[in-house]
């Protein structure tokens, strides 16, 4: 099969007991191309439901065509997920669709600390609780750079 053959729709099914059910159509126009992963959460807002939260469980590209006919297309089976916070995430998303996507109003101010690059490290910090996962990252990122440029 090729590329062209698949059609711009994915079909979302649900699980429903021992079976499945047809529960929405996706347009690959509107996911730029990108079909979900196994592990991806498709959030939707239904009409009736309001916000949906979903994890993909298993995709597959279906190919029922014939042999002069192009009827390929993706298919994914996905689980709702309900979780406590879901409310609130879903006043978030109608508040800053409202706003036209200009300005994400937050609950509670965001503390920005200072930002660590390779410039502003301590390096003889012998503290365990100062290197962090990002400090670290930070370091890996610098030596990687200095032994590509020592290879040149």
């Amino acid at each position: 099969m090729n590329d062209d053959t698949v059609r711009d729709e994915i079909v979302v099914l649900m699980r429903s007991g021992d079976g499945y059910f047809d529960h929405d159509r996706l347009s690959l126009k509107r996911l730029k191309n990108v079909v979900p992963c196994i592990g991806d959460r498709l959030t939707l807002h239904l009409e009736d439901e309001g916000l949906a939260v979903y994890q993909v469980e298993n995709r597959y590209l279906v190919d029922l065509r014939p042999d002069d006919e192009d009827c390929g297309f993706w298919v994914l089976i996905v689980d709702q997920i309900h979780e406590d916070h879901f409310y609130k995430l879903d006043e978030a998303v109608r508040r800053i669709h409202r706003e036209g996507f200009q300005v994400v109003w937050l609950s509670e101010p965001l503390e920005v600390g200072p930002i660590d690059t390779a410039e502003t490290l301590d390096r003889s910090n012998r503290d365990p609780s100062y290197w962090t996962f990002e400090r670290k990252e930070i370091l890996r990122k610098e030596r990687e750079g200095a032994n590509c440029r020592d290879k040149r």
